[in-house]
C-alpha cells in the first residue's frame, strides 16, 4: 500500500494522478488529452493486466474504468484498486447501464458511475468532485 501523504502532497501539488482503464483507444486518448489539458498527471491501460501492473508501480488519486475490459471487469479492477490503496477513488463507466450495474458498483464502493458516452465536462467534474472528497478524507 502507499503512503497517504503521496497522494495528498499530489492534491496539493495541483498535478493529482489519474489512471485510465479502457480497452477503446480512441476514449483513452481523448480523455488524456483533456484531462493533461486540466493539468492531471495521466497514466493510461487498455487491460485490467496493465491498470494493476501500473497500480504497483504508481499510487493515483483516481482510477477511471470502462466496466467491461478484455480480461476483467470494472467492478473486479474496483477491488484491486482498493488493495492497492484504500484512498484512491473509483469511478465506473458504462455503455450498459443498469440498476444491477449501479448496485453493484454501490456495493464495490466505486465513487460513481458514468454512462457512455461521457461528456468530458461531467468527466472533469466528477473527477474534480472525487479530488475534493479524497481531499477531506486525507486530511
Amino acid at each position: 500500500m502507499f503512503n497517504p501523504n503521496e497522494l495528498y502532497e499530489r492534491l496539493c501539488g495541483s498535478h493529482p494522478a489519474i489512471l485510465l482503464v479502457d480497452d477503446d483507444v480512441n476514449i483513452l486518448d481523448t480523455a488524456k488529452d483533456i484531462l493533461e489539458d486540466a493539468g492531471y498527471e495521466i497514466s493510461t491501460a487498455a487491460t485490467g493486466v496493465k491498470a494493476i501492473e501500473l497500480l504497483g508501480q504508481k499510487a493515483f488519486n483516481v482510477v477511471v474504468v470502462d466496466f467491461q475490459l478484455p480480461d476483467s471487469t470494472g467492478l473486479e479492477l474496483a477491488r484491486k484498486v482498493r488493495e492497492a490503496n484504500d484512498y484512491t477513488l473509483v469511478i465506473l463507466m458504462t455503455g450498459h447501464a443498469s440498476l444491477e450495474m449501479a448496485v453493484k458498483a454501490i456495493q464495490e464502493a466505486v465513487y460513481d458511475y458514468l454512462i457512455k458516452p461521457v461528456d468530458p465536462a461531467q468527466l472533469q467534474r466528477t473527477i474534480e468532485r472525487a479530488l475534493s472528497q479524497e481531499k477531506l478524507v486525507l486530511e
